[in-house]
């Protein structure tokens, strides 16, 4: 019984942990977390209390956007489909029996097949300490997990340094089922003034081992704060968008578009609002070995910001990551 538990929680500390909504700084929180559960799984222990051990990791994976854009308005909403590779080195450390700490530097690259102009090469640290206060299969466990991230995209505008804390708590009920719930604030500063962003989260996730292979998860996330969508100021035909002057009257933040206006036609313009976003996400993962797995994910996301402003995407995710 306890080879079977130790096997689903190698698994568990392999697949993709979606505890995030649709965003850059959320995709390396999800590796973070792999290489979270994989310290107090039994690793810890076998490598012995005061340990160093090196790891490397690794994601490919391709993504849908429906609404790219953010946008409200059908005629404003971009579709795309994009890849995304990135790779970590992490150093852990196994202070005691009861806790551990990783410190990985990560590197990200990702490109879009229409708009170019989002691409983006990443570079960050992170420091992911988790601990239980008893052991135990069924023991909580909790997890700090701080992240600096410089993000360099195609156009100068967007370049960004995100700061992110997130806390959470981890309980396995049994060897099939464990849950998640946590509390995350991120700060955004960029080169331009929309896409300068502060925003906190709640979430909870939960997920379901179908078998040593397989495993299925849901994440449900409430999240307050700024969000920034574009919109076409001026139409390809050089008709003026006059219905959008209320949104512009709302929104804290405008200028144009750099990235939008580069791939598309028109006159774009960038807006940041006030709040609330809450996202749903289903997934599945397969594990083919220790080290390497498979994971797709379909994430509903619904905003409800400042002014009247409503939209929604939906994202789907599929790829690998292998850790080694």
């Amino acid at each position: 019984m306890q080879g079977c538990k130790s096997a689903r929680a190698r698994l568990a500390a392999l697949r993709l942990l979606e505890v995030s909504r649709a965003s850059r700084a959320s995709r390396v929180l999800r590796v973070s977390g792999v290489l979270g559960l994989l310290m107090l799984t039994g690793a810890a222990h076998a490598d012995g209390k005061g340990a160093i051990r090196w790891l490397v990791d690794g994601e490919v994976g391709l993504f849908s956007d429906s609404n790219l854009s953010r946008a409200e308005r059908e005629r404003d909403r971009i579709a795309d489909e994009g890849a995304l590779v990135s790779a970590g080195v992490v150093m852990r450390l196994v202070p005691s029996f009861k806790t551990a700490l990783n410190l990985r530097a990560f590197a990200e690259t990702e490109h879009l097949a229409t708009a170019s102009s989002l691409a983006r090469t990443s570079f960050g640290g992170q420091a992911i300490f988790r601990g239980q206060t008893r052991l135990g299969f069924t023991a909580p466990v909790y997890q700090v997990i701080a992240t600096v991230q410089q993000d360099d995209y195609a156009v100068d505008q967007r370049d960004s340094t995100v700061t992110t804390l997130q806390g959470l708590v981890q309980r396995r009920f049994n060897s099939s089922i464990t849950f998640n719930a946590g509390v995350e604030v991120q700060q955004r500063k960029s080169d331009g003034t929309v896409f300068d962003n502060e925003q906190a989260r709640v979430f909870g996730n939960i997920d379901y081992a179908v078998g040593e292979h397989l495993s299925l998860y849901g994440v449900y996330s409430f999240t307050s704060g700024d969000t920034f969508s574009s919109a076409q100021l001026v139409f390809c035909n050089g008709t003026p968008a006059t219905d959008i002057f209320g949104l512009i009257s709302a929104a804290q933040a405008l200028e144009p578009d750099e990235a939008f206006n580069t791939d598309f036609c028109g006159s774009w313009i960038a807006y940041k609002l006030g709040a609330t976003t809450q996202s749903l996400l289903f997934g599945a993962n397969y594990g083919f070995n220790h080290n390497l797995s498979a994971d797709i994910s379909v994430q509903q996301v619904e905003v409800s910001a400042d002014g009247g402003n409503q939209y929604e995407r939906t994202i789907i995710r599929a790829g690998l990551l292998g850790r080694f």
